[in-house]
């Protein structure tokens, strides 16, 4: 096959490419190097990230003849793409969202190609830069659905074959013995695996968008419902073996078998609608002659260089924040002055966890006839290594709690100053001295709330404006030895009790 390609434009774009890759490189090394560390240290899940960025190489070259006869032609499309996601990475930078950086960084790759070399060549290669995606460490937040998924499958087969099942949250019993969904059993190893898999399978496969993309939509779907009947084929395993087998170590050679099985039927069904490519002959490159000089497109290129410099200039720039210790809503001296008593030896303690914590204090309210927990972790000011909302931190300690639920709440707080809305996560947690009840709440540069994206979109909105960071938790828990509602009506008076006190002692609010 000869193509007739434009040899100078594609020297001089691809020089201009590899030149603010380089700079990309060397402004954004930390999040490169984190990404890296995860995929190397942090967990064998990630481990195919570092196949990434070279598989997308190849994939891209692999499909040279589809655009070498095209000349290369700058664009602000790209330009708008690079400005987006840099400023994605600065919030993501100020929020301490690690993911999001790295989301950003390698989605900055593909609107790179489209500045330098233009929308037309960009659009014949899109899916081979799509798969960058798969070079960031993503994905946790699905393993609480994909558990509850695990359970409810597992249930629902068990009670299909005739085995009676007693199910409580992500554990069940069954006569011959009690199991429990953990993360291990969610199945995100798999399905990260079998995506990526499958994506790459898909390329080589098919010519057509709408076959690979039908082929991709397969490998999310397959490894969902294998897993689930993965764990069910340990469950009855154990039942039927009186519990000897698939309680232990061959509990996960199991399920790496079962995996190899499941992408062997995988592959294969995809064979059933694949597209066979012609033979690729030998590719000739006859160059295009010029009468006169080409250049690149300055404006361009320059406007691609100033989005990529301005995202590290800005993060500086808001990350020199002033260190607050932040304020309690539940301080111990308004407890006083309320009438509650309050001392520093803790009381049915979670076991939270917070190591990075600039402060740490624990104790208990004696309310009535009720001893009430109480712990918090302040953070002064967070940075990406100390931050309030980070996997590193645990409400409660999982080797001695089981969580059985958990949900959101308002508490509305009606003081002389005006009424206050605490938004908290209440969680129920059981061990073997029975049931207790959590309550719990941030507060982000003096912002109330409980969910994990609020408290990150208020402490970026608290950095922007009020140049601050400091973070605080406060957990109440305690033991349910009537009902639910009892334990609730009995925090919720605390709280009211003593916030009252407290917002009395702010003049002007």
């Amino acid at each position: 096959m000869i193509i007739n390609w434009n040899k100078d434009a594609w020297v001089r774009s691809s020089a201009v490419f590899l030149s603010i890759l380089i700079l990309m490189v060397l402004l954004f090394q930390q999040t490169i190097v984190d990404t890296a560390m995860i995929w190397w240290d942090a967990s064998d899940t990630y481990v195919h990230g570092m196949f990434v960025v070279p598989a997308v190489i190849w994939m891209t070259w692999f499909q040279r003849e589809q655009y070498l006869g095209l000349t290369p032609q700058p664009g602000y499309i790209g330009i708008a793409g690079i400005a987006f996601f840099a400023i994605l990475w600065v919030i993501s930078s100020v929020a301490g969202i690690a993911v999001g950086q790295q989301l950003s960084f390698f989605a900055m790759l593909p609107m790179l190609v489209i500045s330098v070399f233009g929308v037309q060549i960009s659009k014949t290669i899109w899916f081979s830069l799509l798969f960058l995606i798969f070079a960031v460490p993503m994905g946790e937040f699905l393993i609480p659905y994909l558990m509850k998924f695990t359970a409810w499958f597992s249930v629902t087969a068990l009670q299909i074959t005739g085995i009676p099942v007693y199910w409580e949250g992500l554990s069940f019993e069954i006569p011959s013995g009690s199991f429990e969904v953990v993360k291990a059993c969610s199945g995100i190893r798999y399905l990260i695996a079998s995506v990526a898999l499958g994506y790459f399978y898909a390329f080589l496969t098919y010519k057509t968008t709408f076959r690979r993309l039908c082929f991709v939509s397969l490998a999310i779907a397959f490894p969902i419902f294998a897993n689930g009947l993965r764990a069910y084929g340990i469950v009855m395993i154990a039942h039927l073996s009186s519990m000897e087998h698939a309680t232990g170590f061959d509990h996960i050679i199991y399920g790496w078998v079962w995996f190899g099985v499941v992408m062997l039927l995988m592959f294969w069904i995809g064979t059933l609608w694949r597209e066979d490519r012609e033979p690729r002959s030998e590719l000739q490159l006859k160059p295009i002659q010029h009468g006169e000089r080409i250049s690149v497109d300055i404006k361009v290129i320059s406007a691609a260089v100033i989005s990529v410099l301005l995202a590290p200039a800005v993060l500086y720039l808001l990350t020199n924040v002033k260190a607050v210790q932040p304020p309690k809503d539940l301080n111990p001296v308004n407890a006083f002055k309320s009438g509650i008593a309050f001392v520093g030896e803790p009381c049915y303690l979670t076991g939270a966890q917070y190591p990075l914590a600039d402060m740490m204090e624990t104790g208990c309210f004696y309310f009535g006839d009720t001893k009430i927990g109480y712990a918090n972790a302040q953070y002064f000011s967070q940075d990406q290594n100390k931050e309030l909302i980070s996997v590193t931190n645990k409400l409660y300690d999982t080797e001695n709690w089981k969580k059985i639920s958990d949900r959101g709440g308002v508490l509305d707080i009606k003081t002389k100053s005006g009424p206050i809305s605490i938004k908290i996560t209440e969680t129920l947690l059981k061990d073997k001295g029975g049931e207790m009840l959590v309550w719990s709440w941030y507060k982000v540069g003096g912002i109330r709330s409980s969910g994990k994206i609020t408290t990150k979109l208020n402490q970026v909105k608290s950095i922007l404006f009020k140049r601050r960071s400091d973070a605080i938790i406060e957990i109440l828990s305690v033991r349910i030895n009537g009902s639910t509602s009892e334990a609730r009506n009995v925090i919720r008076s605390l709280v009211t009790k003593i916030v009252r006190i407290s917002e009395q002692k702010i003049p002007g609010k």
